[in-house]
């Protein structure tokens, strides 16, 4: 069973009827520490974000424990809390639930598990936390190649914030998500995802729901 765990206190959402863009930016924190990352909708899910798990679950086994969503909503930011959380530490991908459903999103977000050795990728996410409290939205492009477990970019892409966002096939309809963005885990490998793997993610979905009772 993956490591999961309730967090304090989930959102009460009623969100207003526009439409929530699909890409969401988090704010991870344990006591005075605070790491930032993003995250995605699945459409297909009622409930359920899907980010990198070194987002919440940082080394030495420091879990977060709080975590903040932040969604672009109409024309302006709402936030929301994550209520649980369940991780794959080795493949670096976490899903979140918020113990309610998701506002309707601005396109669709599909899990696209197939093998492509290659294909024109943009990588999703949002940037650190400016002095002003903005994070802008970054869409980067690039080409992705795929492997059995990660996605490598040539160029290399990525700024700090970004981990956990989407990498997704450049210019189709609906979205199709292929990789979590997981930044540069060592020199050698300046940046990578780890591919998508839905049913994986279907797993820590159904751990996290769980986990709030559902």
């Amino acid at each position: 069973m993956p490591p999961s765990w309730r967090l304090p206190a989930g959102s009460e959402w009623a969100f207003p009827a526009s439409p929530a863009h699909p890409v969401v930016q988090l704010a991870a924190t344990r006591g005075p520490l605070e790491w930032l990352g993003s995250g995605f909708f699945v459409s297909d899910w009622e409930d359920g974000v899907v980010t990198a798990a070194h987002v919440v679950y940082r080394p030495g086994g420091k879990r977060a424990t709080q975590v903040e969503l932040s969604i672009w909503l109409g024309d302006t930011w709402w936030q929301a809390f994550a209520a649980a959380v369940a991780v794959d530490l080795g493949s670096d991908v976490a899903v979140l639930v918020c113990g309610q459903s998701r506002p309707a999103l601005e396109h669709d977000m599909a899990l696209d598990g197939t093998m492509h050795e290659s294909f024109s990728a943009e990588v999703c996410g949002f940037g650190a936390r400016e002095p002003d409290r903005t994070r802008p939205f970054h869409r980067l492009a690039t080409v992705g190649t795929a492997s059995e477990a990660l996605i490598s970019y040539a160029p290399p892409v990525g700024r700090d914030g970004m981990s956990g966002g989407p990498v997704v096939v450049a210019d189709k309809t609906p979205v199709r998500v292929r990789g979590v963005h997981r930044g540069s885990p060592s020199a050698a490998i300046p940046r990578v995802a780890a591919r998508v793997n839905p049913e994986r993610l279907e797993e820590l979905r159904s751990e996290a729901l769980r986990r709030v009772g559902r």
